[in-house]
């Protein structure tokens, strides 16, 4: 059954995500579009973990988000490579090994499409994760546990990956992070498992004004206090306990503007 107020979550994400990209609704360096970044890719991981089931078989599962994820991703690098090698005169090579790369760090044009064969590697990597968690019998004190030292991990990974000059073929590369953007992934696990553990309630969500007034002052208040960054496309989190907390708020707020959009069909 369909849940309405997720479907506007899933949309406000979406708008989030195109605020952010385009300069004539919202500038890159303004505080808007800051404060949006901070939870939007969050959001789109919480998401996702929401709907993530660990019972399908690994085959399965990686050839349906194949289907929905890398394909796409694929497509739109096909269809522009022409006008990028013929009109634009990029590197036949370079174009080639960013496509394969399925990191928008390595093929500018589809920049913007980054996320898609992340999360692919997301729901892989969680599928795996999950056999682990339940193999060794951990329970929901000891998987946050693990999950925040994955977060810690994270942060401290992204300068590693990210603008390094390294030598190949007599050649000087500059590494911008691992195909499918892997340097992130311990950071966008943590998300997706939120979501996956907190299934239940973000299903069951209702519009709560005291929630939506507390999860307002939270976020605004931390952003007021730790002034946190964060860019997962470009390795920047700034503040483990700054952004993880202001984009749980954000988070939290969202599912009650979605669950309170919901109630109007039109707004719906």
């Amino acid at each position: 059954m369909r849940l309405a107020h997720i479907d506007v979550a899933r949309g406000l994400c979406i708008l989030f995500v195109v605020l952010g990209h385009n300069p004539a609704l919202t500038h890159p360096d303004s505080l808007s579009n800051a404060c949006l970044a901070v939870f939007r890719m969050p959001l789109l991981f919480f998401i996702a973990g929401t709907f993530f089931r660990a019972n399908i078989p690994f085959g399965t599962l990686m050839l349906d988000k194949a289907h929905a994820l890398i394909k796409p991703f694929l497509v739109m690098a096909v269809l522009h490579a022409p006008f990028r090698l013929l009109w634009w005169d990029a590197d036949p090579t370079e174009y080639l090994l960013g496509t394969l790369s399925g990191s928008g760090t390595y093929l500018p044009w589809v920049y913007t499409l980054w996320f898609l064969p992340h999360l692919w590697l997301v729901f892989a990597s969680g599928w795996l994760l999950e056999r682990v968690f339940t193999k060794q019998g951990f329970h929901s004190v000891e998987r946050m546990l693990l999950l925040l030292m994955l977060l810690m991990l994270g942060v401290w990974l992204l300068p590693v990956f990210w603008m390094r000059p390294i030598q190949m073929l007599d050649s000087i590369w500059l590494v911008k992070g691992l195909p499918l953007s892997a340097d992130i992934l311990p950071i966008s696990l943590f998300y997706f498992f939120m979501g996956h553990h907190f299934r239940a309630l973000f299903q069951r969500a209702q519009f709560r004004w005291q929630a939506a007034a507390l999860s307002l002052a939270e976020f605004v208040g931390l952003i007021a206090a730790y002034s946190p960054r964060t860019g997962l496309f470009s390795r920047v989190y700034t503040d483990v306990l700054g952004c993880t907390t202001a984009a749980l708020a954000g988070i939290v707020l969202i599912t009650q503007i979605s669950c309170a959009l919901s109630r109007w069909p039109t707004l719906r």
